[in-house]
């Protein structure tokens, strides 16, 4: 019996996730767990054990490189790493999933892809778009024209109505407070409502591939929190209230490395003038280990900061009170179409054992079974 690490990349726009489904049914094979499993028992029989993945990521999250070991037997010796690759991804390719195996490492026995990865790196891609949508100005519109109306009418009654100055002076003080407060409440509706139409101002190339929002997004501002986040704390604030499993886990994490940098298209922008309208981010988080759900999490916060809406004090409100209920109202989870996961580091004496450790083993097995009783 050998180990293999296996390098695994794949878009999850059509996956499930990694998990793989418990009920025995077609559907498991939407998994990416479930597809490498399938393939693996297809050309490999003697599968020992389930396949062990590095970092589990959620429907529609992509990865440029994700990791797993698996164990697998031969009779007559062992299986190229190459024989690995190549016979996995003639199946992917074969039925058509978005999965590829980018290379197959023979590690040791002992070798675990989840417990030895010493960090992950993520990356989440931002657009930001100009274009305000037309239906939201027209609406803007009439609302800045209603509350004109009103304050006219207002100013209308209390001139006709001389022997009560004081009294129309305050009912129109409360009527344009109460228009202020009606038009900030549609002003949020029409933000809701906008993200659904920003959809038709993104290239095809990037659909499913990142998250566009409307400005602004102030860099400066969120540099700053950046700072913030970057090293050890306690992230309850930032991850999900619900965990993959009900065991107890700890929540302090340690980012090593957080940044904000101009991003780039997946295509030439001269093929497609929907780009000219696109400017792209590129946020980028190293950690030892992330909470579920931490990165999309911490990329909402990160968004509302950009728009002016929360700053660093909510932000240090929530690493020095780690509660969810110290999630600022209003902010969204980042959807998982933008994240992407992009290498999972290891040390690099644990990737250095090889053939010739197996060798060791199995001639000691030898020995042993040579003895005599």
């Amino acid at each position: 019996m050998r180990r293999y690490l296996l390098y695994i990349g794949y878009c999850g726009t059509r996956l499930r996730g990694i998990q793989k489904q418990s009920i025995k049914s077609e559907s498991e094979l939407c998994s990416i767990g479930g597809v490498l499993e399938s393939g693996l028992t297809h050309h490999f029989p003697h599968l020992h054990g389930p396949i062990v993945f590095s970092s589990r990521t959620d429907r529609g999250v992509h990865a440029v490189c994700n990791t797993a070991h698996v164990d697998l037997y031969r009779e007559d010796g062992n299986f190229e790493p190459e024989v690995v690759t190549n016979s996995l991804n003639h199946y992917l390719k074969k039925f058509g999933y978005d999965i590829r195996i980018h290379r197959t490492l023979l590690v040791g026995p002992d070798f675990h892809s989840r417990y030895l990865a010493t960090s992950r790196t993520y990356l989440y891609r931002l657009a930001v778009t100009p274009i305000q949508n037309n239906n939201n100005n027209n609406n803007n519109n009439k609302n800045n024209n209603s509350s004109k109306n009103n304050n006219n009418n207002n100013n209308n009654n209390s001139n006709i109505n001389n022997n009560n100055n004081n009294n129309n002076k305050k009912s129109n003080k409360n009527n344009n407070k109460n228009n202020n407060n009606n038009n900030k409440s549609n002003n949020n509706n029409n933000n809701n409502n906008s993200r659904y139409h920003l959809e038709k101002f993104l290239p095809a190339a990037e659909h499913n591939k990142l998250y566009i929002i409307r400005p602004p997004f102030d860099v400066e501002r969120v540099l700053n929190v950046c700072q913030l986040l970057q090293g050890t704390h306690d992230f309850k604030s930032f991850g999900s209230a619900k965990s993959r499993s009900n065991k107890p886990i700890t929540t302090t994490r340690t980012i090593s490395q957080i940044s904000v940098t101009p991003g780039r298209p997946l295509l030439d922008p001269i093929h497609d003038p929907l780009y000219k309208h696109l400017k792209f981010w590129d946020i980028n988080i190293t950690a030892n280990g992330f909470l579920y759900k931490q990165v999309r999490r911490t990329v909402g916060v990160l968004v509302r900061v950009g728009e002016g809406c929360i700053g660093e004090y909510e932000v240090s409100v929530m690493l020095n009170t780690p509660s969810h209920d110290t999630w600022p109202a209003g902010t969204q989870v980042a959807p998982p179409d933008g994240l992407f996961l992009i290498n999972v580091h290891y040390p690099p004496n644990a990737l250095t054992i090889g053939e010739h450790h197996y060798q060791t083993i199995d001639g000691k097995r030898e020995n042993e079974s040579c003895r005599p009783t």
